[in-house]
């Protein structure tokens, strides 16, 4: 941090030595996978300038900006720590993939809309679209829907007395049932029956209380239906970055991704979407995040300062025909009204006339034909809207254009539940509340190119039987031959589904197609970008020892980068967070009686300040103890406990 300081020019884009020797180096992880750092912006000193609000270099020492980093994990003020981010490429299986993206944390909030047109309309010629939020898509995806099992006949729950016990022929006629239908529901449980002793063999045996069939005819059962596969085929709004048009891609799909802090964006045409600060939108100048956009902070009263000068937000568009910008593109390519009229979807007088509103009519090159002394036959020619056709044409479907609209004003929020969704490519972006809005990972794609002939292969010591005590995690080691069965099996497996694969490639069937039946064993690839903030909360949980095996090894090779970049907010993540531990009230209070010993005695100063830490103890002129933060802090937290164990004596 000392060497970041020493820059001149705040504005300098900061660097770290350290962090420079990571950048494009690999850290094999498993069998075929690799993970190395591709940019990074910003380090320990970003940290500090954020939390001072100062726009330059220079201001404290060192030591007192490793005390506020310190002092700012601490106490969790995550603001500042936003300030630095990490752009990772990434190869690692499938699976892995699966847990590592549900800690994405570029995200919206539930009520964000997102808008699927609709076939049918499209082939009217008209756009026709059904909107709905992705709180509710997420549900739909994950749980399907649910519909009400509706009986055939009636119950005739009139003719049934709830007191009176029916033997099933004696029911079946009541309810106008077969008797085989009464005993299959009996088998089944669904109706309740007793068997008593006969008295002779004539006598029945199973007999039907009357209230057990009025239960069994109201209850009331639920059919549930996976939609996943049709919410897939979808057709979900986004942008052609290439032309600017409103197009279609599909959902892969969507996942909940934790209560984050959110903010409240508003466009000056009434649009408005509530997201993460590291969202990415895309802009006059590109993809950015909403902090990237804005510089967006959060001020201690809760409100939040953006700047002005912030570019405009692309969003769902306008019909191109109303659009200046892509009029102006037209007329600059060459084309004609009757084209122009074409590629729009509206008449040719429609085109004409917003021609003329924008002044881009073609009067001056009717002017330019006379001065050369043309026949206007020829330019009529030239520039007429064609012959009429004999039957009404069936108008083309009217297009979308994205257009950029200012941002109004930007409200914190608060902690929201978010969610984010992955959808296919080569534009990784959909619209969400008008808004054009990115799924922040770049996935290798099948769909677009060939699957690489890789998958994992477990190491023999790491496959284990399941934990008794962690669903989710490993037991016991498995003995040499039943490890060498299992190693063979999954390599068999793999190959005959990578064997499967080729062939269909070889038959010239399409690539997504070809991809469908490949296992989660096999390696992809993106590009992941984060702050240190989340990457953070990404390590807390996958550098735990009880974390899966598989992403913890990415973890740990983050982490070097991490600790490169920002060396002193790594030392303080690993004390405050790594390496801490969090109490609950009933657990404070057991501490607070261990501490206390059995005889109930507290101790002394003289006895906590023997038990400090080295750093704690360092005394000054007059051997008095030097002011520490950590220590002071630390010491009320122990008469808090000391006042908690008496509240509760």
């Amino acid at each position: 941090m000392a060497k970041e300081r020493e820059l001149d020019d705040a504005n300098r884009r900061l660097t770290t030595p350290e962090a420079e020797r990571w950048i494009g180096r690999k850290i094999p992880c498993l069998d075929h996978g690799f993970i190395y750092l591709v940019d990074y912006m910003g380090g320990d000193a970003s940290i500090v300038q954020a939390a001072r609000v100062s726009y330059g270099l220079g201001t404290k020492s060192v030591s007192e900006d490793r005390g506020l980093i310190r002092y700012l994990m601490r106490h969790q003020h995550t603001t500042p720590f936003e300030m630095v981010e990490l752009k990772f490429h990434v190869k690692l299986p499938i699976f892995v993939a699966r847990q590592w993206i549900r800690h994405r944390t570029a995200c919206v909030t539930g009520d964000a809309g997102l808008i699927f047109d609709l076939p049918g309309a499209e082939r009217r010629g008209r756009r026709q679209y059904y909107r709905v939020t992705i709180e509710n898509l997420h549900r739909l995806w994950h749980e399907g829907t649910t519909h009400p099992i509706r009986k055939r006949k009636p119950p005739y729950l009139e003719r049934v007395d709830t007191a009176t016990d029916y033997t099933v022929p004696e029911l079946s006629r009541l309810v106008d049932r077969r008797e085989e239908d009464v005993r299959n529901r009996i088998r089944s449980g669904a109706l309740e029956a007793r068997t008593i002793a006969p008295i002779s063999p004539k006598h029945p045996c199973l007999f039907v209380r009357g209230s057990a069939w009025h239960a069994y005819a109201t209850r009331s059962y639920l059919a549930r239906v996976p939609m996943r596969d049709r919410l897939r085929r979808m057709r979900l709004r986004m942008c052609d970055e290439s032309t600017g048009e409103i197009r279609h891609t599909q959902v892969m799909d969507v996942w909940q991704s934790g209560v984050r802090p959110v903010y409240r964006v508003t466009l000056e045409n009434g649009y408005h979407l509530t997201m993460t600060k590291d969202h990415r939108c895309l802009t006059e100048r590109g993809w950015m995040t909403l902090g990237e956009a804005t510089g967006l902070r959060q001020r201690d009263d809760g409100g939040v300062t953006w700047e002005g000068t912030a570019p405009a937000l692309a969003v769902n568009g306008v019909v191109p025909h109303r659009d200046p910008g892509w009029l102006s593109e037209q007329r600059r390519r060459g084309l004609d009204v009757s084209a122009i009229a074409q590629n729009a979807g509206v008449s040719y007088h429609t085109v004409r006339k917003y021609l003329a509103r924008y002044g881009l009519q073609f009067e001056l090159a009717l002017l330019a034909a006379v001065e050369n002394q043309e026949p206007l036959r020829h330019f009529w020619e030239r520039h007429s809207p064609g012959p009429r056709p004999e039957r009404k044409r069936k108008p083309p479907v009217r297009r979308l254009v994205r257009t950029f609209v200012k941002i109004a004003r930007i409200e914190f929020a608060g902690h929201q539940t978010t969610y984010d969704m992955e959808v296919s490519g080569p534009y990784h972006n959909y619209v969400a509340n008008g808004f054009i809005v990115h799924n922040s990972v770049n996935e290798y794609s099948g769909r677009y190119s060939i699957m690489p002939d890789e998958f994992y292969l477990p190491a023999p010591e790491n496959i284990t039987l399941q934990s008794k005590a962690n669903r989710q995690g490993g037991g016991e080691s498995v003995d040499r031959e039943r490890t060498a069965e299992v190693l063979a099996l999954l390599e068999r497996e793999q190959r005959l589904m990578r064997e499967g694969y080729e062939k269909m490639l070889a038959w010239d069937l399409r690539r997504e197609l070809a991809r469908i039946n490949l296992g989660v064993a096999q390696y992809t690839e993106w590009y992941w970008k984060s702050d240190l903030h989340n990457i953070f909360h990404f390590l807390q949980l996958r550098l735990d020892p009880h974390a899966q095996h598989e992403i913890r090894v990415y973890g740990e090779a983050m982490a070097q980068i991490v600790r490169a970049v920002a060396p002193v907010a790594w030392e303080a993540f690993e004390d405050y967070q790594l390496q801490a531990e969090r109490f609950s009230r009933l657990e404070l209070e057991a501490l607070a009686r261990l501490v206390g010993g059995e005889t109930g005695k507290w101790p002394s100063d003289q006895q906590v300040i023997k038990a400090l830490p080295d750093p704690w103890r360092e005394t000054g002129p007059g051997r008095s103890l030097k002011r520490n933060r950590e220590r002071d802090e630390f010491l009320a937290k122990l008469k808090r406990l000391a006042s908690h164990r008496r509240s509760r004596v």
